[in-house]
């Protein structure tokens, strides 16, 4: 590994050790079962415990899913490795329901929170093994029935590399599954969806951030393009937002790079705003904020089945040959 691909990771782990700890200063716990209502996150999903679970908590039941029908009959505990696991709320969940899991991840910070929070967990008596290391991908090895990326593949620089090493580390018929944004998806038509739900919101006073609602052509360009790059992790120069690796590869790249390596057995392109929005809803009392996140959320998966909306997520399930 070069000097300079080693001074990246570096900057990658740096900022999200900055983040995790930012988040836990101020309330975050990193647990689907125990996250709470944290109003720190003033437009995220970990806000509230019922937005985590219609986004994180659903996914760990797909998988949870994914993995007991595509391995039924094989040997258990089945050996799972969630790569870039962050602060461990989705490898704990998966120890939760009997998988005997490693989460990895280049972050100090985030390893020791994870560490942290399962030593705190009320249920690690009934769990599977579960232990976080801190550790390159590309370094690692061992042998897992199931390998999963959620949310982490998209900043690995060298795509083809980690799949392949991904295909080397797993058990004969072992599984990929990977859950990813895609965020080269992002379409003016979703940006124009977006700033008609954060205007409707704002007008009724139901927006965390209240703004004036634009009128003439120039205004709605200006907002639509200042959306466009708040949806796509960007700042205005190019740069990304939460990490230098952020969105790093796209949705061609992986896909293709996962279809190379996997026998796809499912593919499917979901989502596209929910997630960005439901932290951000203010409607004067947990029960109706709830209720909006469940109803943005079915119309999002509506939306994007009408091809009314680009889907900015993928979700990929391959196994190897």
């Amino acid at each position: 590994m070069n000097t300079s691909t080693s001074e990246d990771l570096r900057k990658e782990a740096a900022a999200f050790d900055a983040q995790i700890l930012e988040r836990v200063k101020n309330g975050h716990i990193p647990d689907l079962r125990r996250s709470g209502r944290c109003e720190y996150f003033y437009n995220n999903v970990w806000r509230d415990q019922f937005f985590t679970n219609l986004y994180f908590g659903k996914l760990v039941q797909r998988v949870v899913k994914e993995v007991k029908t595509c391995l039924a009959g094989q040997i258990e505990p089945l050996k799972l490795l969630e790569v870039g696991c962050g602060p461990g709320h989705i490898s704990l969940e998966l120890a939760r329901n009997g998988f005997d899991v490693t989460g990895l991840d280049i972050s100090n910070a985030c390893i020791d929170v994870a560490r942290q929070f399962a030593k705190k967990d009320p249920w690690k008596n009934q769990r599977g093994s579960l232990k976080y290391v801190k550790d390159d991908f590309l370094n690692h090895n061992g042998t897992y029935n199931v390998v999963l990326f959620t949310a982490s593949l998209h900043h690995f620089p060298q795509c083809k590399r980690i799949i392949k090493h991904t295909a080397e580390i797993l058990t004969d018929w072992g599984l990929i599954i990977a859950d990813e944004p895609i965020k080269d998806q992002m379409s003016e038509r979703n940006a124009a969806i977006i700033l008609l739900i954060k205007g409707l919101l704002s007008a009724g006073g139901s927006y965390y951030d209240p703004f004036d609602i634009p009128t003439s052509k120039l205004g709605m360009k200006k907002f639509l393009s200042k959306i466009y790059l708040e949806e796509s992790y960007q700042q205005s120069n190019g740069e990304n937002v939460q990490s230098i690796h952020d969105n790093v590869t796209g949705f061609e790249e992986m896909y293709t790079a996962l279809k190379a390596e996997f026998e796809e057995l499912k593919f499917e392109k979901h989502h596209a705003l929910f997630h960005q929005l439901i932290g951000g809803v203010r409607l004067g009392n947990i029960e109706d904020e709830r209720k909006m996140a469940l109803f943005l959320k079915q119309m999002d998966e509506m939306l994007c089945r009408l091809n009314a909306l680009d889907p900015t997520n993928f979700y990929f399930v391959g196994k190897k040959c």
